[in-house]
C-alpha cells in the first residue's frame, strides 16, 4: 500500500508530512518561490511511485456562498451546479457544491453551499508539478472542510458551534452546523504575542457571531453560540482568561495537546500547532467532499482502477482454486458413490433389458 503524503499549503510555504499509525513527521518544506517549486517538483518525482498525495490548503482566499436551487436530479442537477459555480467563480478547477438539505415547506428547493478559492493561481505551480510527475492526488481539502470532522473526533456534539484554532497560517474560525461547514475565516496574528492571540479569539468570535446573525445564518433569538477554542497547551491560561462567556457566546477552551492525543495523534513535530490535528484527521477519516477536479485526480483514479482489477482477479482466482481444489479422496468418493437418482435410473434400465430378454425367450 502506498504511503500517505500530506501536503500542507499556506501562503508562506508548502510542507510535506508523512503519517503512519498516529505519528506525523515533517518530511520536507518548500518556500513559495521558483527555487521552492523546483525543489518540490524534484521531491514529488522521487516519491510519486510509492505515495498518495493529500493536499490541505490553509489560505485566506476561500469563499463560501449559499443559494437555493430547484430540486432536480441526476444530469440536470450536475449541469445546474456546474452553471452556478461558473457564474460565481472565474476558475472552477478547485470548486465544489455541498448540499445543505431541502428547504422546509411547500417549495421544492435544495439549499446548496458553493465554495472555492478566489485565487487559484497560487496553487498552480505546485499542482502542475504534481501533474507533470504523475502524482496520485487523492484530493484537495481545506481546513474548513475538515473542521466538522475535527469537531466530531474530539467529541463535540452541539448542532451549531464555532471552532477556533491557531495554526501556522494564522487564526481560523469555522462555523459548523448539522455536522457540515457553513462559513470559515482565516485571520493574521502576531505569533510573538500569545496574549494578543488569546484576546483575538474572543473578539473575532463576537464579530463572527454578529456577521452570521446579520446574514440570517443564525436566528436573532438563538441561544448563545458554542465556541470551541483549541488552545496551545503552554498558553491555556491566557485563553481561559480571555474567553469569557457572554449573552451571545459560550466558550469551551480545550487543551490542544490533550485533544490531539485523545483523537489518536501520538506524535507530531514540536513546532506543529492545530494543523497537526487537522492533518491527522485528514489521514484517518473518510472525507467525501474535496475540491480537485478529475484532471488533477487522474493518476489517482487510474491507480484505484488498477487496484480494483487486481483485487477482482485475485478473488476470481481464489474462487477457481476453491472449486477445483477438492481432495482426491472426495473425487473418488463421488465417483464410487453415485447419487441415489443415478442408481435408480441405472436399475430401471437394467430391469427393462431383463424384461426384454425374457419376452424374447418366451417368443422363441
Amino acid at each position: 500500500m502506498p504511503d500517505k503524503l500530506l501536503l500542507y499549503f499556506t501562503s508562506q510555504r508548502v510542507a510535506a508530512y508523512r503519517w503512519k499509525a498516529g505519528t506525523l513527521v515533517l518530511a520536507a518544506a518548500f518556500g513559495v518561490d521558483a527555487d521552492g517549486v523546483a525543489a518540490f517538483s524534484r521531491y514529488i518525482a522521487a516519491n510519486a511511485r510509492n505515495s498518495l498525495f493529500y493536499i490541505l490548503a490553509d489560505v485566506v482566499e476561500e469563499d463560501f456562498f449559499q443559494e437555493n436551487i430547484p430540486r432536480v436530479h441526476g444530469g440536470d442537477r450536475r449541469m445546474l451546479l456546474a452553471r452556478k459555480l461558473a457564474q460565481r467563480y472565474r476558475d472552477t478547477s478547485l470548486a465544489l457544491a455541498l448540499s445543505l438539505g431541502m428547504v422546509s415547506g411547500d417549495r421544492r428547493e435544495e439549499r446548496v453551499l458553493f465554495s472555492s478559492f478566489t485565487n487559484t493561481q497560487q496553487f498552480e505551480p505546485w499542482l502542475a508539478a504534481l501533474r507533470a510527475n504523475e502524482g496520485r492526488v487523492a484530493g484537495v481539502y481545506s481546513l474548513a472542510l475538515i473542521a466538522p470532522l475535527v469537531g466530531k473526533r474530539i467529541g463535540f456534539k452541539a448542532s451549531r458551534y464555532l471552532l477556533v484554532n491557531l495554526q501556522q497560517a494564522g487564526l481560523r474560525q469555522s462555523f459548523v452546523e448539522n455536522a457540515g461547514i457553513r462559513f470559515s475565516r482565516l485571520g493574521r496574528v502576531d505569533f510573538d504575542d500569545p496574549r494578543s492571540i488569546a484576546n483575538s479569539c474572543a473578539e473575532e468570535s463576537a464579530r463572527i457571531q454578529q456577521y452570521l446573525t446579520n446574514m440570517r445564518v443564525l436566528p436573532r433569538a438563538a441561544p448563545p453560540l458554542d465556541v470551541v477554542v483549541l488552545a496551545p497547551s503552554e498558553y491555556r491560561a491566557l485563553y481561559d482568561a480571555a474567553c469569557i462567556d457572554t449573552a451571545r457566546l459560550h466558550f469551551h477552551v480545550l487543551d490542544l495537546d490533550q485533544v490531539a492525543r485523545r483523537a489518536g495523534l501520538t506524535s507530531a513535530p514540536e513546532e506543529t500547532l492545530a494543523e497537526g490535528l487537522f492533518l491527522h484527521v485528514l489521514a484517518t477519516a473518510r472525507v467525501r467532499d474535496q475540491f480537485a477536479d478529475n484532471n488533477l485526480r487522474r493518476f489517482y483514479d487510474l491507480w484505484r482502477a488498477r487496484v480494483g482489477l487486481i483485487t477482482a482477479g485475485v478473488a476470481i482466482f481464489s474462487l477457481c482454486l476453491a472449486i477445483s481444489g477438492k481432495p482426491e479422496d472426495d473425487r473418488q468418493e463421488l465417483s464410487l458413490d453415485p447419487a441415489p437418482e443415478l442408481i435408480a435410473r441405472r436399475d430401471a434400465r437394467r430391469d427393462q433389458r431383463s424384461a426384454g430378454e425374457f419376452a424374447t425367450d418366451r417368443a422363441g
